[in-house]
């Protein structure tokens, strides 16, 4: 079964760059880790929906962050300072 694709609550579907428009369309993936291969993960999730021949995959710098070594950190292993803590609690 495809996944209907739609842009994210709030999120302009369509964005024009130099006068070409492209059509943004999030793919829903299960959750990406280090252990996975982020080219597995792209044709995966990416070959079903890309049906047309000039259609782009982007991977989010998140995604790819994700699944190299050092790039994401857990949470459980992160200790902010209490200068953080507080600039954190200003953040809107």
């Amino acid at each position: 079964m495809a996944q209907e694709l739609k842009p994210n609550e709030g999120k302009q579907g369509v964005t024009i760059i130099d006068g070409v428009s492209y059509q943004r369309l999030p793919i829903k993936t299960h959750l990406v880790t280090l252990e996975d291969n982020i080219v597995s993960v792209a044709d995966q999730y990416g070959t079903p929906v890309l049906t047309e021949p000039d259609d782009i995959l982007f991977i989010s710098e998140k995604c790819v962050a994700c699944t190299q070594p050092g790039r994401a950190i857990p949470l459980k292993d992160i200790k902010p300072r209490k200068l953080a803590v507080w600039l954190s609690s200003h953040v809107t």
